[in-house]
């Protein structure tokens, strides 16, 4: 946040985090009155072709049997029954019957699901979208017009109302009601009370607008990401110190990281970042990726092809095209081998052998032998 005095900024920040907070609060109260179910320590595998769960032992809890399958979410999983979805519950019974032409797992209680209309049969392009609660209910009505729609995050969601592309351009509120108007695209969800969002016109530089939807960190940056952790990723063009042979000015895209007040607390300097996550955030470096810790201290020396942020103390690292884990010190506990690699996520973590699906626990032994 830009400012000629630093009084002036100082004062100026402190309000604009306390109207930040103050306008969550609405949509926080609104997550708490949805109970979050019961976890569910399910994981999707493929068998012969066809798709079910296993238990964290690797054990198969309920067969394969559906054409696809999610992991579960409050809850509940999507499966795929020819060509439709339907939600399914930790016995494997169908609970939401497969009637969607596409559906995206529950957040905040709530599923976007695009159901079929008009006279086009099971033709993606003819369907609505809406929301649906985890008993089924439709409680948005279809949105129309609708292009695409999105998960809700802190009490919003995002969807587009007209022209190509899935970019969502739009916000409404959990009674489906539009809060805001074209906001141009893209526009991001929320996390921690703030969302990056772009110009319209103009430069279309980023910033970051509160639960109000107002900029409350003005557009300035050549692109922004996600807060986590009371921090988040900003990329600025900056001027070098040497000029062209044409004795032009030559200038850099380098990533820092903004505080809530939009007040740069670590200096661009970094070709790439990712937010923080479990302490840690992920940045480029002379080519190759590492990891700093909050004060902008190097925690792990980058060496890497690619880092993925910290999933229950391990990281996806990508060597010579093949993935392996990482721990906080940046020690290789599972050796690069997969051709993919997700996070961990309830003690394992999915892998891709050869177009085959597998589960590894952290010491990289092998839950569920790669299988199609």
């Amino acid at each position: 946040m830009n400012s000629k005095e630093f009084m002036m900024r100082t004062i100026l920040a402190g309000m604009c985090v306390c109207v930040a907070m103050a306008s969550a609060v609405p949509a926080m109260a609104a997550m708490a009155a949805t109970p979050a179910p019961a976890l569910v320590k399910l994981y999707p595998v493929v068998q012969g072709g066809k798709w079910g769960y296993i238990d964290k032992a690797g054990k198969v809890a309920i067969k394969p049997q559906w054409g696809h399958a999610w992991g579960f979410r409050e809850g509940l999983a999507r499966v795929q029954v020819d060509d439709l979805r339907g939600f399914i519950d930790a016995a494997g019974k169908m609970v939401i019957e497969p009637k969607y032409f596409l559906a995206w797992d529950f957040h905040e209680g709530l599923a976007a699901v695009m159901v079929p209309s008009g006279r086009f049969g099971k033709n993606v392009n003819s369907g609505k979208w809406c929301y649906i609660n985890r008993t089924g209910k439709i409680v948005i009505k279809p949105l129309n017009p609708a292009k695409w729609a999105e998960d809700f995050h802190e009490g919003k969601a995002r969807y587009k109302s007209h022209g190509s592309g899935v970019d969502p351009s739009i916000y409404i509120n959990r009674k489906g009601r539009k809060v805001s108007g074209f906001l141009g695209t893209p526009i991001r969800d929320f996390y921690e009370g703030l969302a990056a969002g772009r110009q319209h016109q103009g430069r279309k530089l980023w910033g970051y607008r509160d639960h109000s939807l107002k900029f409350m960190i003005k557009p300035q940056f050549g692109a922004a990401l996600d807060f986590a952790d009371g921090l988040a990723p900003v990329m600025v063009r900056k001027a070098l110190p040497k000029k062209d042979k044409r004795g032009h000015v030559q200038h850099v895209n380098l990533w820092g990281y903004i505080d809530k007040t939009g007040k740069i607390i670590l200096e661009p300097k970094f070709q790439q970042a990712r937010p923080f996550s479990e302490g840690l955030a992920a940045v480029r470096l002379g080519g190759k990726w590492g990891c700093i810790d909050k004060t902008g201290k190097v925690a792990i020396k980058p060496a890497y092809n690619y880092l993925v942020p910290f999933s229950e103390g391990l990281a996806r690292a990508v060597v010579g095209g093949k993935s392996g884990y990482i721990d906080k010190t940046g020690k290789l506990v599972v050796e690069p081998k997969f051709d993919v690699g997700w996070n961990f996520s309830k003690g394992l973590a999915r892998i891709e052998v050869d177009g085959k699906l597998g589960y590894i626990d952290k010491t990289g032994k092998y839950v569920w032998e790669p299988a199609k």
